[in-house]
């Protein structure tokens, strides 16, 4: 029999490695309250997502929507912007160029710099 290593001897006999568990307790309670493979409509998944959530922070949520069309047409693509509700956290100042006589016009649309072209030329 070889030689035991240092930390082989230091092990008690009956040692047993402990193994983690795979997930956590709110975790795994979660997962009992919803089925995978039911695909949920949008506002009872919103809130299902609502109910599920265990941090005590904004989580994040992922979702996928499958559209049916092909990318690689020019007339499928799918292309938009959301507003998000507090904004993005800076302010939006419209800096505008225009002729000495749209000057009136353009402070009233709320320009917040004019620039006439007098002034660049």
């Amino acid at each position: 029999m070889p030689a035991l290593k240092k930390w082989e001897a230091e092990r008690p006999p009956d040692h047993k490695e402990k193994q983690m568990a795979k997930h956590g307790k709110k975790y795994r309670e979660a997962s009992k309250r919803y089925d995978k493979q039911t695909p949920y409509p949008a506002p009872e998944a919103l809130e299902l997502v609502k109910t599920l959530a265990p941090a005590n922070f904004d989580e994040t949520v992922e979702a996928v929507f499958n559209l049916g069309i092909d990318p690689k047409k020019a007339d499928q693509l799918v292309r938009g912007t959301v507003s998000l509700p507090h904004g993005t956290g800076k302010d939006v100042r419209v800096a505008v160029f225009a002729p000495a006589e749209k000057e009136k016009e353009a402070t009233e649309a709320g320009a917040a710099v004019l620039l006439v072209y007098w002034l660049i030329l």
